[in-house]
């Protein structure tokens, strides 16, 4: 007779019986989805609240999938602990549209906060005669891609986006162009740096951008429409392959004491309505200091293409090199501040856009600005985008 030594006898009792799930172990969290539970080994979770508490009291990174339909049950919350990262996802594809309950009074419909979170595919509705409210609240270093925010035209000083303290945003969209004093995406860079990309904003303002000097913020292929395009406060932003079409002013450099905006603007256009005051402007006063360069860019529409005002010790500096813009439409403002207007290679010709009218600024074949920008070719780090 042969014996089976104690060993053996404990692997094959692991074999048949395999070891529970470390509690640090991904869970995935299903919305009223049960083919998620049984073919894809999640839990059932009555609501979208739910599940996402469920998620933040489990350590580790978990999985919350929600059926596509309408939640408007709102505002949802995710704040994680400690390295308790979690991922919003459909359990399928078609749409998930969450807003918040009638009447509500929170300050946002959904909020994910904490490093290494993940939302996507999901859209934000804001009811009329919301006031004061952040659509989608997003701080911490959290990734939103393929997001949507509409807000209804009766709403007032929405911001229909809020990425803080450090994040990535891509592919996102805001439809809030008569929401008055609405901010599309604002983002604040005093953690870590922001990253936007891919993102189409109709709002008054498009993007507020801030933060730390000590980050550089990037932000690609961004399209605006509003009353004022860019607004960058404090930090450094880069802004590669944009289309700013704003009615008021275009990108803004505005000096802040002890941390002055830094921004570079690159291969983009500016489009003002006619009647916009500012294409282009850097300024401060007192102890703020700002600097803005803008480079094989085009600036139009505004009748003031170039503003740079510097007053009561401010260091204020503009320049642009390889840019397309009208020389008589240059203000240079000095009174006891520091800093220079710097031109270099300024192209006067106008840029002969295929349909400005309908909103197409691509240039013409026979544009005199077609390959008229820096020979040199970009600098490191930048985009390829022509």
């Amino acid at each position: 007779m042969t014996r089976i030594r104690p060993t053996a006898l404990l692997i094959a009792v692991a074999a048949a019986f395999p070891a529970a799930a470390s509690a640090d172990s991904p869970k995935t969290y299903c919305v009223n989805n049960t083919d998620c539970v049984f073919k894809g080994g999640g839990e059932y979770e009555p609501s979208i609240q739910a599940a996402l508490n469920d998620a933040a009291g489990h350590p580790g990174l978990d999985h919350v999938r929600i059926t596509p339909g309408v939640y408007p049950d709102g505002p949802f919350t995710y704040i994680q602990n400690s390295n308790n990262p979690v991922d919003i996802a459909p359990t399928s594809p078609g749409k998930i549209i969450l807003g918040l309950t009638a009447g509500s009074k929170s300050s946002y419909a959904v909020e994910v906060a904490g490093g290494g979170s993940t939302v996507s595919d999901i859209t934000v509705s804001l009811p009329p005669k919301a006031n004061n409210i952040i659509g989608l609240d997003l701080y911490g270093g959290v990734t939103a891609e393929h997001v949507t925010v509409n807000v209804a035209d009766e709403s007032t000083l929405i911001t229909a986006i809020d990425i803080t303290d450090g994040g990535t945003l891509r592919d996102a969209q805001v439809h809030a162009r008569h929401s008055a004093g609405a901010i599309g995406i604002a983002a604040g860079a005093n953690l870590g740096p922001v990253e936007i990309s891919d993102a189409r904003v109709d709002a008054p303002t498009g993007l507020r951008i801030g933060g730390s000097s000590a980050y550089t913020s990037t932000v690609r292929r961004l399209v605006t429409n509003g009353t004022d395009g860019i607004l960058a406060y404090c930090g450094h932003t880069i802004v590669e392959d944009s289309l700013v079409v704003a009615d008021t002013n275009g990108v803004v450099a505005k000096g802040c004491p002890g941390n002055s905006p830094s921004v570079e603007v690159r291969q983009s256009t500016v489009i003002g309505g006619g009647g916009g005051d500012y294409g282009a402007q850097a300024t401060g006063g007192g102890a703020d200091s700002a600097s803005l360069t803008l480079s094989n860019s085009i600036v139009r529409g505004y009748k003031t293409a170039l503003y740079r005002q510097a007053v009561s010790g401010a260091h204020v500096n503009l320049a642009t090199s390889y840019s397309g813009y009208d020389p008589a439409r240059v203000t240079d403002v000095s009174a006891n501040g520091i800093g220079a207007l710097v031109q270099d290679h300024q192209i006067a010709a106008a840029p002969d856009f295929v349909d400005a009218t309908e909103g197409d600024f691509h240039l013409r074949p026979g544009s005199s600005l077609v390959d008229a920008g820096d020979p040199a070719g970009l600098s490191a780090g930048e985009a390829g985008t022509d």
